[in-house]
């Protein structure tokens, strides 16, 4: 976390040099939302973003991103938290046959209350990057560089970080406070911990539809949706998940943490 850390604040102050073209646009996905085939676009998002885009808030820290300079490629980026996430999946194929190697994954990379009791703190992050099983594994990644090759260049690399990073703490977050909220009932038990990067690619999601509200995303390859319906659509299920309590494995209050986060930032991105 430490090394992130350096990273991100060494990629927020470097100087801006050399210029990047635009990549090929796809598509998005979410985690183990409604499992829909992975939809595509039919046109290139980017030619939708101008050649110079504003940051989460002009004005501040983020504000005011040239996209189209950097000593970084942006992809390679997507690429570098794509494979944090292949890491710590890899960790848990290795430690999952092992008591005492299982019980160090649950305790540093699955986000819970008695978690942040123990003074686990860096769980909220952890466990952004945290997948055990490999359908929940693909399903993260392939929204993460559909989604992610497309907002990075809208936001500019530090924009991207902040958006992944708080998007899933937002999600952790709010997962605990949902699991912790009201009294255990028969098929429902308090405090169950959470892992994925599913509130961050969330985050991205909701801003990539508002910001795109138009772009056609086809859902089971032939059902043309725009992209703000797509988005809405999700929010709507988890929410109407999260107030049932539904005990369907996934954290619906965690998927909702993320795409206020990604609300909030296109709020500050326009003021």
């Amino acid at each position: 976390l430490l090394v992130l850390a350096c990273i991100f604040k060494m990629l927020a102050t470097r100087s801006i040099a050399r210029s990047n073209g635009f990549r090929n646009a796809a598509t998005i996905n979410l985690r183990r939302l409604p499992r829909t085939t992975i939809p595509r676009t039919t046109t290139s998002i980017y030619k939708q973003v101008p050649t110079t885009t504003r940051g989460i808030a002009s004005g501040t820290s983020l504000g005011r991103f040239d996209v189209n300079q950097t000593s970084i490629d942006p992809q390679t980026v997507v690429y570098g938290v794509i494979g944090l996430n292949i890491a710590v999946w890899g960790m848990w194929q290795v430690y999952s046959s092992q008591r005492q190697g299982l019980r160090m994954m649950f305790q540093h990379f699955t986000v819970s209350l008695n978690n942040l009791k123990q003074g686990r703190i860096w769980t909220l992050v952890t466990s952004c990057f945290s997948q055990k099983e490999l359908g929940h594994l693909f399903a993260n990644c392939i929204g993460l560089y559909f989604m992610g090759s497309t907002m990075i260049q809208v936001l500019g690399i530090p924009g991207f970080l902040f958006v992944y990073f708080g998007g899933g703490i937002a999600s952790s977050l709010l997962h605990v406070i949902w699991e912790n909220s009201g009294k255990p009932s028969r098929g429902r038990r308090l405090d169950v911990p959470a892992l994925g990067a599913s509130g961050s690619v969330m985050a991205l999601m909701v801003m990539f539809g508002l910001t795109f509200p138009t772009q056609i995303i086809y859902l089971n390859l032939f059902i043309p949706v725009p992209a703000i319906v797509l988005a809405a659509g999700y929010v709507g299920y988890d929410l109407y998940s999260a107030l049932r309590h539904r005990s369907d494995g996934i954290s619906h209050a965690g998927h909702l943490g993320g795409a206020i986060f990604g609300c909030l930032m296109v709020a500050l991105r326009r003021m």
